[in-house]
């Protein structure tokens, strides 16, 4: 058998590895974003309020070999904050989410919090923020 027709194979193999890697498409991790609710949406200042949390995970690593889940671990250090403008005040801080990445908190809106809208927000770090969600701060009925 001539040289050059067993080196076919062989190279034919290895460009179809090559060809296979090089188009694989690049997939990106697929976990939901973190997100907070109140139980309630408006109060005076001095309400306290439930903020949960879900999805609060260090980080969305979703596969790991041959596409079995990834365990996620839970944020820590997830601080409540209210904004106001360009004003932001923490509210509480949470040590850690749960083994199901959720968490519940009651935290009190402050006397120095101005009457309007404001939002709520939780942070674990930079790439971990949940979307805002809204709340209004009623002018105090009881004076």
């Amino acid at each position: 058998m001539n040289r050059r027709y067993r080196k076919t194979p062989v190279l034919s193999a290895l460009a179809l590895c090559i060809g296979l890697f090089a188009f694989t498409p690049v997939t990106e991790a697929n976990c939901p974003p973190p997100a907070i609710s109140l139980d309630t949406t408006k109060g005076e200042r001095g309400t306290i309020l439930t903020v949960t949390g879900r999805a609060f995970a260090t980080a969305c690593n979703d596969v790991r070999g041959m596409g079995r889940p990834d365990t996620l671990q839970p944020a820590t250090k997830i601080k409540i904050l209210l904004k106001q403008g360009k004003k932001s005040t923490l509210l509480a801080t949470v040590d850690a989410a749960d083994s199901s990445l959720r968490f519940v908190v009651g935290v009190k809106i402050p006397a120095s919090a101005t009457p309007g809208k404001a939002t709520l927000v939780a942070e674990a770090h930079s790439d971990m923020t949940a979307k805002p969600v809204v709340f209004e701060i009623l002018e105090d009925t009881r004076k």
